[in-house]
């Protein structure tokens, strides 16, 4: 369990790929549960706003992410997966030589609601760190790292 919070060490492709996906279930499984509770909860923010699968506009999605409970929901979404993603970002950060300042963006402004942005007229912020995000995680997921060079090297030195 120690090792799933573990921030030292590197960590490569593939096992940074199936560790999201497997973090990715216990974090949606934890966003449904926090869901469900702060429905049946008498304190829940009862976030009604969210548009329908196959029926949604701009501005329905203003609406559901400026509704009174979108933020605190957010906010909390954005701390569990901050714990879930953090530590492997870092992880595999640390494989490729990457700075970890490129990674505040990308784990810490996830936790802003987008409705803040949206209503404060800065929907065009929230694209810029849409897009800045979604490059990050691709280098984090396609760049190789110091653990597949090790493993060419180890290949070609058994090959001669």
């Amino acid at each position: 369990m120690l090792k799933f919070f573990d921030f030292s060490g590197s960590m490569g492709r593939l096992d940074f790929f199936k560790s999201c996906l497997f973090r990715g279930l216990i974090a949606n499984i934890s966003i449904f549960i926090l869901a469900v509770v702060d429905t049946i909860s008498p304190f829940g923010s009862s976030v009604d706003a969210f548009p329908s699968v196959f029926d949604f506009s701009w501005e329905q999605i203003v609406e559901a992410n400026t509704a009174p409970g979108a933020y605190a929901l957010v906010f909390m979404t954005g701390l569990i997966n901050l714990f879930l993603f953090g530590p492997i970002d870092l992880r595999r950060s640390n494989d490729l030589g990457m700075n970890y300042g490129w990674l505040v963006p990308v784990l810490f402004l996830f936790i802003v609601p987008a409705g803040i942005l949206i209503s404060s007229g800065l929907g065009g912020l929230w694209i810029l760190i849409s897009v800045y995000t979604f490059v990050i995680n691709m280098i984090l997921l396609f760049k190789p790292g110091q653990t597949f060079k090790e493993w060419v090297r180890t290949k070609q030195a058994v090959k001669k």
